[in-house]
């Protein structure tokens, strides 16, 4: 369910006390924050598969940069300083910013620049927009 105004997570949990002879409900709410890397959208991106390539996939659909910047900015700022050990890691580079895509057979998606750290649930159309084997 969605609330406008409200992005984040909600947590509810019932238990009996068989003590005080009570139905005890808790209630919580987390709230997730997701700042925008990207600004200017760029009339192409490089979409590099490893580190270690040095051809890129060369993506000039504007729509298509459209919805990954989109899908990038939205991602929820990860606090920790590090990463989890993922199988695969690859580049989107849009000029002015280079991220690297770090993700694994259906784990998060984390996102890494150097303003930071961004989590993501790994879904299709971020694979299927930016051309990465899942």
């Amino acid at each position: 369910m969605r609330k406008e105004g409200f992005d984040g997570e909600l947590w509810i949990s019932a238990s009996y006390n068989q003590y005080d002879y009570e139905t005890e409900l808790l209630f919580d709410k987390t709230i997730y924050k997701s700042t925008s890397w990207i600004e200017d959208l760029p009339d192409n991106i490089c979409i590099y598969e490893t580190l270690k390539d040095e051809k890129c996939f060369e993506l000039n659909d504007k729509s298509k940069i459209k919805e990954i910047k989109s899908l990038i900015n939205k991602a929820i700022d990860w606090d920790k300083e590090e990463l989890p050990q993922m199988e695969r890691t690859s580049v989107i580079d849009f000029g002015n910013l280079e991220i690297k895509v770090h993700y694994g057979s259906d784990k998060e998606i984390y996102f890494q620049s150097e303003k930071g750290i961004k989590i993501k649930k790994p879904e299709s159309e971020f694979f299927e927009l930016t051309n990465l084997s899942q």
